[in-house]
């Protein structure tokens, strides 16, 4: 820890071909604003980069992560700003909190099928991030990873289960996202101010939508699946809605303000066949003016706005 921390003028580091360094230790090269080029020589064993151990160096613009590396530790790499790419290799299974954090030129991430969990603020403020994959091997997403990036297109892979509070807002880039089959669960703000927000594929597992989850978007219909159970507190206020279809049978619990008062009276709701009467007269879904069974013609101006699931 602190290894090099009397050597403020180091500009570059390069381990050796077979090289037995299995672990770079907390703190180990914080700070060296000088630094701009890490490299690993071929067969390396290194297994763990861990905490602050890259935080703030600030010129650093080349470094290649070597495949036996399975951990990147929080704000491992937070604050080197000039980093215009990053290859997270084949073996890491977990990056830390805030370990990019704040990364204002990183316009592309590759992360390996191997990842499992992504941290709190890992990506927060790397606001030229323009493009994001997440693999089918992970499963959590922290709060506010990805947010303030100018990410276009999201597709979450087939294993994620939970969306972390705040994980995706204030992308005013965002246009549309694809939720995975595999998510249950959104937590407050997760896409809260993506201003330009257009489209949204729920899946189909859906069970709870936090608070503000998707406030001052500009969605113009949203499609929800028969699995949800909760939606908080103006999830969707601040949007344009026209059309809210609804599969499920039970009205979903809502908190006290979900929609905008125009959204009750101008947007129309879809809900299963038979099901009208019920919403009708559950809390809040009673608010919306009009209320259609799927497969119901709403009028002749309307003849062709018809939704069957």
């Amino acid at each position: 820890e602190n290894l090099f921390s009397d050597c403020p003028n180091l500009e570059s580091i390069v381990f050796g071909d077979n090289a037995k360094l299995g672990i770079i230790e907390e703190n180990a090269f914080k700070d060296h604003t000088k630094l701009s080029k890490v490299a690993f020589g071929k067969n390396s064993v290194l297994h763990t980069i861990y905490d602050y151990s890259f935080q703030g160096c600030t010129s650093l613009t080349s470094i290649e992560i070597p495949s036996s590396v399975s951990l990147l530790g929080r704000s491992a790499f937070e604050g080197c700003s000039k980093l215009p790419s990053f290859v997270v290799p084949e073996g890491v299974t977990s990056i830390g909190t805030s370990a990019f954090e704040t990364h204002i030129y990183l316009r592309d991430v590759s992360l390996p099928n191997t990842l499992i969990s992504i941290g709190d603020y890992a990506f927060n403020l790397c606001v030229n991030l323009h493009s994001i994959e997440i693999p089918n091997s992970v499963t959590t997403i922290g709060k506010s990873t990805f947010s303030s990036t100018k990410i276009e297109l999201l597709t979450l892979g087939n294993s994620v289960s939970s969306i972390g509070e705040f994980a995706f807002s204030e992308n005013h880039f965002l246009k549309h996202v694809v939720i995975s089959n595999s998510l249950k669960t959104i937590h407050v703000g997760a896409f809260y101010n993506c201003k330009n927000l257009k489209s949204v594929d729920f899946g189909n597992s859906l069970v709870s939508l936090g608070a503000a989850a998707f406030q001052a978007c500009s969605l113009t219909s949203v499609c929800l699946p028969e699995t949800l159970q909760l939606i908080g507190d103006v999830a969707f206020a601040g949007n344009n809605l026209t059309s809210v279809t609804i599969g499920a049978a039970t009205p979903p619990t809502c908190g006290e303000i979900n929609f905008d008062q125009n959204t009750y009276e101008q947007a129309t709701l879809f809900v299963p066949i038979g099901c009208r009467s019920v919403y009708e007269n559950a809390n809040i879904w009673k608010e919306f003016v009009n209320i259609v069974e799927s497969g119901e013609l709403i009028n002749e101006n309307f003849s062709d706005n018809i939704s069957v699931f």
